[in-house]
């Protein structure tokens, strides 16, 4: 690697070149500095020259900035590449958000409220329909200190709401008390994990961009609940779900629906910047796929009381949203060694 050229060295010819060859990139200088000296230093011995010529010079900062854009378009491809996950932590804090904001009005509070049928099972607090406030209660909090521009505490947050669940599910099978749906509790902590570690040190354009996206998600769907339960039809009879508390009201295949068209656009778009873009495809799948699997396992329910996806169903699914996961992780491990190893 050739020398920084700070003051002359007790050779002022060799000093010259390496003052030339400091237009170079670092990472260039270390793999090729020294060879290309050695040449300048040849050619200027045979023809007795103590520095390099004005051509030479001009021809070397012609090759130097060469080589800085080659650099630069290089940072900027790998740049697009991590770019394009960017809205992957925004849209799971978004998406668990809006549930979380329905889930604990209309289906904790809601009933005791409306008097709308509830869950068997005892009340695990006054006025509360099932142990799922916890969950609730954590993911709300979470995203209060995302939006208030707390990212650490955020972070911390969701890796809370991510575990809370489990504790729920404990916490009903050993007391008998009444949990939330699998696939809600599922859905939920999904987009914790992925706001946990997603989750940017977010500027204030993007936390009003997620604040008013969570309002707006909460306030059309909250708007579908309070019609359907005043008897307005949004579904078909035989699509609509009756099952406990809010969505005794609410028909699922509305929600479905646009699950189903927003993941399968989103999909169509993220197959098509791929190799450019392949954090599209996976934001695609690691959303949409929860909010398909929310909706469709309520939709095709056998019965009232019944949410589940039986394992046949959860194995199609998951190899459905497996395959462009994998599609997407692999083409950004692929431009990313591919970037690494031009450098």
């Amino acid at each position: 690697m050739t020398a920084r050229p700070d003051a002359p060295s007790a050779d002022p010819t060799q000093w010259r070149f390496r003052r030339l060859l400091a237009l170079y990139p670092a990472h260039w200088q270390a793999d090729n500095g020294d060879a290309m000296l050695g040449v300048m230093l040849d050619a200027a011995e045979a023809e007795g020259r103590t520095g390099p010529t004005v051509r030479e010079a001009v021809s070397t900062l012609g090759h130097a900035v060469t080589q800085w854009r080659s650099r630069l378009v290089a940072r900027r491809q790998d740049d697009g590449v991590l770019g394009s996950f960017a809205g992957l932590g925004p849209a799971a804090v978004v998406s668990g958000g809006v549930l979380s904001v329905l889930s604990l009005w209309f289906a904790e509070f809601g009933p005791a409220l409306t008097g709308a049928p509830s869950v068997s099972g005892p009340d695990p607090l006054p006025g509360v329909a099932t142990t799922g406030v916890i969950v609730f209660a954590a993911w709300l909090v979470a995203l209060v200190a995302a939006l208030a521009g707390r990212p650490g505490p955020a972070r911390q947050g969701f890796a809370v709401a991510a575990a809370m669940p489990a504790v729920v599910a404990v916490m009903s099978a050993v007391t008998g008390l009444p949990s939330p749906r699998a696939g809600l509790l599922g859905a939920l902590t999904v987009f914790a994990v992925v706001g946990a570690v997603m989750w940017p040190d977010a500027s204030r354009r993007l936390r009003f961009a997620t604040g008013a996206a969570v309002v707006i998600g909460s306030t059309v769907s909250a708007a579908q609940v309070v019609h359907a339960s005043a008897g307005l039809p949004f579904a078909a009879p035989a699509w609509r779900f009756v099952g406990d508390t809010f969505y005794s009201f609410y028909g699922l295949a509305q929600l479905g629906g646009i699950a189903t068209a927003g993941t399968v656009a989103a999909l169509a778009v993220g197959l098509v910047l791929l190799w450019h873009r392949p954090g599209v495809l996976v934001t695609a799948v690691v959303i949409g796929g929860p909010w398909l699997v929310l909706t469709h396992a309520g939709i095709w329910a056998p019965g009232p009381g019944v949410w589940l996806l039986r394992p046949s169903d959860l194995l199609a699914f998951g190899a459905l949203l497996c395959l462009p996961l994998t599609l997407g992780l692999m083409t950004t491990a692929a431009r990313l060694h591919r970037h690494a190893v031009r450098r």
